[in-house]
């Protein structure tokens, strides 16, 4: 019961510490977002008309730049993942949507991918942390991939909690997905869904 209890302290206090870590990254982004040129379409001097549709276009700018700092996934698993000895590619089942402002269809909950949609390309960041059962901490990994291609990956086991982040630039298209390798992994192993979480945020939009 000590050794449960210990557990799930160390579990939770570690994913306190990731949200917490998370939310000040994206208040640094945010700045430097806000530290791009706003664009005032309309700019108005004492003495000078002003119509509701100058206004409302001013208005209308803000709002866009506020939209395009809410941009953001945010996900977790239900359940624990088993994973089958000596496989390889396997899709980890991100089915818990913490966050969702992409809307819409982008985030397919049933294969765990997110397309960037149409004319929503830009800089983003994609934040991850994993851990799994393993014993043997080089025989299987955790990876985020994009288009295919590994962009954040490590082996990942019971000794630690893997934690990364990467800004990359996504076109309109792009998939995002989580998967599992265990290829030279000896016996089935489980992923942790109370330590996973995986975060895709757009700093600009291009």
């Amino acid at each position: 019961m000590k050794k449960f209890t210990n557990r799930f302290l160390n579990g939770f206090f570690s994913r306190v510490s990731w949200l917490s870590g998370i939310i000040i990254g994206m208040t640094f982004s945010s700045l430097l977002i806000w530290a791009a040129p706003l664009v005032i379409p309309n700019v108005f001097t004492s003495g000078t008309p002003i119509s509701s549709a100058q206004v409302n276009a001013n208005f209308a700018a803000i709002r866009d730049k506020i939209n395009q700092n809410d941009f953001m996934l945010i996900t977790g698993m239900t359940t624990d993942q088993i994973i089958t000895k000596a496989s390889s590619n396997n899709i980890v089942q991100m089915d818990k949507v913490l966050k969702d402002s992409i809307g819409g269809t982008a985030y397919d909950l049933v294969n765990s991918t997110l397309t960037i949609p149409a004319a929503e390309g830009g800089l983003y960041t994609i934040y991850f942390q994993g851990s799994t059962t393993a014993a043997d901490c080089m025989a299987i990994h955790l990876a985020v991939v994009v288009n295919g291609v590994n962009q954040l990956s490590s082996y990942a086991c019971n000794s630690g909690l893997y934690t990364g982040n990467k800004k990359l630039i996504l076109q309109p298209g792009d998939s995002i997905k989580v998967i599992a390798d265990a290829v030279t992994e000896t016996v089935n192993y489980s992923i942790s869904a109370a330590d996973i979480l995986l975060v895709i945020k757009r700093d600009a939009k291009l």
